[in-house]
C-alpha cells in the first residue's frame, strides 16, 4: 500500500502504541537490518537532526552500541522538538557524539552513513545551516542509509530540495510514502525496503495499485458465445500525410488491449498506406469538406474514441475536436495534437457531457496549462490533480512514472516501464491502447490504469531479448501477445 503523510499520521494514531513506543520498535528493526549488512568494525555515523526522525536515528545507535558495533552520532541541532527524540538522546553516551569541529572528518572517514534528518514533515529548501553537512555526505563514498525519506525530499509531493540526501537504501516505515515510489523522477536511492512496524492496517488510499495478479483478475475476458463487436468498438480518428506512422501504431495499440473490431476514420491522403498496412479495421476516409458527415455516422457504433496522434498538419483538426466533445456520448481520448488544440481553450473541457481522456507528456501538459516545466516537475503531482478536478478529465501525465489522475482525486503512479519506451509513436501506441481497453470496460479509470501498466510491463519484458535502445514500439504487441497467453 502506497500512503500520504496524513494516512500515515492516522495510521500511527490508531495503532495502539505511543510514540516512544514505536520509536524504539523501528529503532530494533532498523539495527537488524544494518547488522545484517555491515561487520562490527565499520565505521557506522548517523546524522540526526530534531524531530522523531532523528529520534528513530538515537534508537537505533543505541541498539548498535549494545551489540558491540562502532557507532558515531553527527546532532546537527542541539535543541530537539519532540520529547521522544530528547528522551532517546539522553540516553546515549556523550562520547559517541561528533563535535562540530569534527563533523567532515567524520563524514569522510565513515563506511556506513545513516540519514536520520529529515522526516516526511520536510516541506521546501534544506536549511542553511546543513547545506555543507549535506554535500559532503553526498560526496562521501560509504554505504548510505536513509529513514522513512530522503532528508531533503517531501513525502507527499515529489518535490526535491536541492542537495537531498542520497541513498543505497532507503528504509520506507510501515508503508512507502509517495516519494519512494517515484524513483525515476529523483534517484535519490537505489533500493526502497518497507520495514514492517505494528501499526493499524490503512482501511483505504487515495493511490491505486497495479501488479500482474491484478491485471490479470481485471483483464476483460472473452464470453464463450461472443461476437465480433460484443466487447466493445473503439473509433480512431487522427493521422495526417507526412505521419501516418502515429496511426499505425494508435491501431497497433487498440489491437494488442485484444479488441475485436476497430474504426478508424483518417485523412483520404493517407488512407492507401492504413489500408496496407492494416487489413482488419474498418476505414472511414474524409476530407475537410466531408469530415463532418463521416464522423456523423460512424460516432453512434462506437465505445471510445481516439483522436489527435499524428494529426499536426491535419486542416480539419479543430473541427473534428469541436464535433468529438459536442456530439460524443462515449469517452474520448485526446492525445498530442488534439490536447495542443485546447490550448487557450480550457474551458470547452467544462462544457462538454462525456468523459474526457488527456494523454500529455510533461512539456505538452506544461504548454497546456502555460506553465514552465521547471515548474511542473517540482509539484506534478498536486498540479495533475488540481487540473483533472477543475476540468473534470481523467489525466494521463506521461512520464519515467506516468501518472493516471482521476476527476474525483484517485491517483495511480505507474512502476512499470523503462527509458526503451522514450521514442517517437510511444505514446500512440499508448492511446490506442487505452482506447481498445476503455472500450471493454465499464470503469474508465481502471480501464485506463490497465493500458499504463501492460504498455510499461511490455517494454519491460522487450529487455530479455533486447538492449533497451533497441525496443522497437511496434513489437510491443509482440510482447502483449506472448504476456496474454503466459498469463491470462
Amino acid at each position: 500500500m502506497i500512503v500520504t503523510v496524513n494516512t500515515m499520521k492516522q495510521c500511527e494514531q490508531n495503532s495502539g502504541l505511543s510514540n516512544f513506543e514505536l520509536m524504539e520498535q523501528v529503532g530494533f528493526k532498523l539495527a537488524i537490518e544494518i547488522m545484517n549488512r555491515h561487520k562490527q568494525h565499520e565505521n557506522i555515523v548517523i546524522v540526526c537532526g530534531k524531530g522523531n526522525n532523528a529520534g528513530d536515528g538515537f534508537v537505533l545507535a543505541r541498539y548498535l552500541l549494545d551489540s558491540n558495533y562502532h557507532v558515531s552520532v553527527i546532532a546537527l541541532y542541539s535543541e530537539l522538538t519532540t520529547p521522544e527524540s530528547q528522551e532517546n538522546m539522553k540516553k546515549l553516551p556523550k562520547k559517541i557524539f561528533v563535535k562540530k569541529n569534527d563533523i567532515f572528518n567524520s563524514i569522510e572517514n565513515a563506511n556506513v552513513l545513516v540519514d536520520a534528518v529529515f522526516g516526511f514533515g520536510f516541506k521546501f529548501e534544506i536549511p542553511s545551516e546543513c547545506k555543507e553537512v549535506f554535500v559532503q555526505y553526498n560526496q562521501s563514498k560509504a554505504v548510505k542509509y536513509s529513514i522513512d525519506i530522503n532528508s531533503g525530499a517531501e513525502a507527499d509531493t515529489g518535490h526535491i530540495a536541492c542537495d537531498a540526501l542520497k541513498s543505497h537504501i532507503t528504509f520506507a516505515l510501515g508503508y512507502k510514502k509517495i516519494i519512494h515510489v517515484l524513483r525515476k523522477d529523483h534517484h535519490l536511492f537505489d533500493e526502497c525496503i518497507v520495514i514492517p512496524i505494528d501499526i493499524k492496517e490503512c482501511d483505504h488510499s487515495e493511490l491505486v495499485e497495479m501488479t500482474q495478479e491484478q491485471f490479470v483478475k481485471e483483464f476483460p475476458r472473452i464470453q464463450e458465445d461472443a461476437y465480433k463487436g460484443q466487447e466493445g468498438i473503439p473509433l480512431i480518428v487522427g493521422g495526417c500525410y507526412g505521419m501516418a506512422g502515429a496511426t499505425c501504431l494508435n491501431i497497433l495499440g487498440a489491437k494488442a488491449s485484444g479488441i475485436s473490431y476497430l474504426h478508424v476514420a483518417c485523412d483520404e491522403k493517407i488512407y492507401p498506406i492504413l489500408a496496407t498496412k492494416e487489413i482488419t479495421p474498418v476505414f472511414h476516409p474524409f476530407t475537410l469538406d466531408t469530415v463532418g458527415s463521416v464522423l456523423k455516422e460512424v460516432l453512434p457504433k462506437v465505445k471510445c474514441i481516439a483522436f489527435g496522434s499524428g494529426a499536426t498538419y491535419l486542416d480539419s483538426k479543430k473541427v473534428i475536436l469541436e464535433l468529438l466533445l459536442q456530439q460524443s456520448t462515449c469517452p474520448v481520448v485526446l492525445d498530442a495534437e488534439g490536447i495542443r488544440c485546447l490550448q487557450n481553450n480550457l474551458y470547452i473541457l467544462k462544457l462538454v457531457r462525456t468523459q474526457v481522456i488527456l494523454t500529455p507528456h510533461l512539456k505538452e501538459f506544461a504548454d497546456l496549462i502555460g506553465m514552465s516545466l521547471e515548474s511542473l516537475k517540482t509539484n506534478k503531482l498536486e498540479i495533475a490533480k488540481e487540473f483533472a478536478k477543475e476540468y473534470h478529465v481523467t489525466l494521463v501525465l506521461k512520464g519515467p512514472h506516468t501518472l493516471v489522475v482521476s476527476s474525483q482525486g484517485e491517483v495511480y503512479i505507474n512502476q512499470t516501464g523503462n527509458a526503451g519506451l522514450a521514442k517517437a509513436g510511444s505514446g500512440d501506441f499508448l492511446t490506442g491502447l487505452i482506447t481498445g481497453f476503455i472500450a471493454q470496460k465499464r470503469d474508465v479509470f481502471m480501464a485506463v490504469i490497465l493500458a499504463v501498466w501492460l504498455h510499461g510491463h511490455a517494454a519491460d519484458l522487450a529487455l530479455k531479448n533486447h538492449h533497451q535502445r533497441m525496443i522497437q514500439i511496434e513489437d510491443l504487441k509482440q510482447e502483449i501477445e506472448q504476456f496474454y497467453f503466459d498469463q491470462c
